[in-house]
């Protein structure tokens, strides 16, 4: 099983979250955390460090480059973390019906091609394009 961290600027994650619970009722292993302009690259770091799991754990941030992103890269090392950045609310539900048939790396690589596949112009869509 896969545990899934959203890390996002303010309450973006958390929220989103909410939402999926909303739908799906439980949401297991999905945690949130969420990070403000006022929070020092060390807090927001030991933020992240407090919920991460000592299992398999596929952070998704909401920028990469960002400071929580950052700071989430450092993590990398570990070995058991991968990160996927520029995550939305359709790779979240999917995620949360894919996360326990899937390896850590081969969630990670289905997100990111999900989601890269399902960005789309609703025009495109209902004319045929």
């Amino acid at each position: 099983m896969v545990n899934i961290l959203l890390v996002t600027h303010g309450d973006i994650g958390k929220e989103m979250l909410q939402c999926l619970q909303t739908i799906l009722k439980e949401t297991p292993n999905i945690k949130a955390v969420s990070v403000f302009h006022n929070q020092s690259p060390s807090e927001i770091h030991a933020k992240i460090e407090k919920e991460l799991s000592s299992n398999d754990t596929l952070i998704l941030t909401d920028l990469f480059g960002s400071t929580h992103c950052n700071q989430c890269l450092t993590f990398l090392n570990k070995g058991n973390v991968e990160i996927v950045s520029g995550f939305n609310f359709p790779i979240l539900m999917k995620l949360s019906t894919m996360k326990d048939e899937l390896t850590l790396s081969e969630l990670a690589i289905y997100v990111k091609n999900y989601g890269q596949k399902n960005i789309v112009s609703a025009k495109e869509v209902v004319k045929g394009n």
